[in-house]
């Protein structure tokens, strides 16, 4: 043999040597490990028979120590003085928690945990209960009203007007509205006031203003048609729709202001039409100290009701005030009059 091979079979020799080295002290520790687990096994074996037979606790013994649960609760003299007990919680009974002091504990740790959230959670129902019967719909009369002939005229081609689109949409009209039978057409126009159709719509509203406009200076031709002009009013405002009440109080405010007189024939009929007006009447935006950038629009329901019926009472003739006040009784005059008490010396 030669050196080499010498020196190749020492080294060999000296890997296995180190491999079984260790492979004992792997074995060692699994042995170990084995016997630890035997003895706890064992011993919760013997406590769970000891249970079993009602044998109490503290008179079994712990198997790897050879000391009683009982000598373990209290202080350990002698020899024992240094051995700790030890029991896996997994082996143990839920009990339940029974002493008030744990129990206060616990319950003031989720107070602290989850008591904002909850504060927030019931603060937030009651302010959506509110707003809820705050826009609790209210209880509206049902009244059968019969359908406007405006959109069948319309399809059909039996108005002299058609609309014009463009930047400003408007209506072309076929013939000048001075010549144009005012007992006839204005009625059907305020009758299309109770159509929720944007185009018969627009064609009622513009038919109305175009017309009343054309009328300025001869108020004969309104006088004699405002008698038909009361039931087509009391049908849309019958709706109680608040987009219809708007284009019908438009409409009131550009009859009464159109020629002088109209007001007072007006309000010979008020009582026929004021009725559901007084149903709208707290109908107002409450924005505090905001501002209202929607002013233009005149969108504000309580607000355009008090301006109709302060010109149904400065242009209604002396009784405007007592007929407003049969149908509102909660009106509030708006002209000085020289027998107010205010102005009493």
């Amino acid at each position: 043999m030669n050196n080499k091979d010498i020196v190749q079979l020492k080294l060999q020799k000296r890997l296995l040597e180190e491999k079984l080295l260790k492979n004992d002290s792997s074995l060692d520790r699994l042995g170990e490990i084995l016997s630890k687990k035997e003895n706890s096994t064992k011993s919760f074996s013997t406590l769970a028979s000891l249970q079993q037979k009602k044998v109490p606790i503290e008179d079994s013994k712990m198997l790897s120590t050879g000391v009683t649960l009982g000598d373990l609760r209290i202080p350990l003299k002698g020899k024992f003085s240094n051995v700790k007990a030890y029991v896996d919680s997994q082996y143990l009974e839920a009990i339940p928690v029974t002493n008030k002091k744990i129990l206060d504990i616990r319950q003031n740790h989720s107070i602290l945990l989850n008591g904002k959230p909850e504060v927030r959670r019931l603060m937030k129902a009651k302010e959506e209960d509110a707003a809820r019967k705050e826009k609790k719909e209210k209880i509206v009369p049902s009244v059968k009203i019969p359908e406007s002939m405006l959109p069948n005229r319309y399809i059909r081609g039996e108005l002299p007007c058609t609309i014009e689109h463009g930047a400003v949409k408007y209506l072309s009209w076929a013939c000048p509205l001075e010549n144009l039978d005012y007992e006839y057409y204005l009625p059907l126009f305020f009758d299309g006031l109770q159509c929720d159709d944007m185009i018969v719509g627009f064609i009622a509203r513009q038919g109305i203003e175009d017309m009343l406009y054309a009328s300025r200076g001869s108020p004969e031709r309104i006088k004699s048609v405002i008698p038909s002009l009361v039931r087509p009013l009391r049908n849309a405002l019958s709706k109680f729709d608040t987009n219809i009440l708007l284009s019908v109080l438009k409409a009131l405010e550009q009859l009464i202001t159109c020629n002088d007189g109209i007001g007072e024939v007006l309000m010979s009929y008020g009582k026929q039409f004021l009725g559901p007006i007084s149903f709208f009447m707290d109908e107002k935006k409450n924005i505090g100290d905001q501002m209202d950038f929607a002013q233009r629009r005149n969108n504000d329901i309580g607000e355009e009701i008090r301006k109709v019926l302060e010109l149904m009472e400065v242009h209604g003739g002396p009784k405007a005030l007592q007929q407003i006040k049969f149908s509102i009784p909660l009106y509030q005059s708006c002209v000085k009059r020289p027998d107010a008490h205010h102005l009493k010396s």
